[in-house]
């Protein structure tokens, strides 16, 4: 097995594995909306939730710090597979991705406040509500970290040209999500188109790296150089 081949498969398993672990973090983040109420679900659903079914509020919120924890390393991953094409972008990406992370973990975090067995009345619509604001407050690192990884996408041809278009449009339909949420929070369907571009963005890169890895090198000419200087 050449040195050139051997090359090509190690990227093609770090870029199955960036897939497989972008997939399974959105695959978590929908358990998570389902199970606890944890995600695109209305604040009042969550109140009722975290009210009448505790239980099924602590799997959700355990499958929505997990997804966390897997958006993480689905970056650190990518990172690894695109820093050869731009290390100042690649950790750029990675770090606030890093910062969008942490300030949505923080948020859920919050939400355990209304657990307490000593909280005070209320409590539970208070965490809900910083909750809230903590995700939209996420979603400004989240669009961001888009434009360097579809920068760094785009550069290094390892998906389709239209893939890495679609990320960096993600990039700014996340941006339009978060100052719609800030600026005219009582119309959420203003983002619903938002949304959809997000989830064919994620869902279609995380698809593709993890079905197709890394496209095979170029087979060299015949002959190379010397065929090139006899033509």
């Amino acid at each position: 097995m050449s040195a050139e081949h051997e090359s090509h498969e190690r990227r093609a398993a770090t870029a199955r594995l960036a897939g497989a672990l972008y997939l399974s973090f959105i695959l978590a983040s929908v358990l998570a909306d389902q199970i606890g109420r944890i995600g695109l679900s209305n604040e009042d659903a969550l109140a009722d939730l975290i009210a009448t079914a505790e239980t099924r509020f602590r799997v959700g919120l355990v499958f929505a710090l997990v997804s966390q924890l897997l958006f993480l390393l689905a970056a650190w991953v990518l990172h690894v597979l695109l820093r050869p094409f731009g290390r100042s972008l690649a950790l750029l990406f990675l770090l606030l991705n890093a910062v969008g992370v942490a300030v949505y973990a923080a948020s859920l975090v919050v939400l355990t406040v209304g657990l307490a067995p000593e909280a005070p009345a209320g409590a539970a619509l208070v965490a809900i509500d910083l909750h809230g604001n903590g995700v939209v407050a996420a979603q400004l690192f989240f669009s961001t970290w888009l434009v360097p990884l579809g920068i760094l996408l785009l550069r290094s041809r390892l998906v389709p040209r239209a893939l890495g278009y679609l990320v960096l449009l993600d990039a700014v339909a996340v941006a339009f999500w978060f100052l719609q949420a800030l600026l005219v929070p009582d119309r959420p369907e203003l983002s619903y188109p938002a949304f959809a571009v997000s989830l064919l963005a994620e869902a279609g890169l995380s698809l593709w790296l993890l079905i197709r890895g890394v496209p095979e090198p170029a087979p060299a000419r015949p002959g190379g150089r010397a065929a090139e200087q006899h033509a």
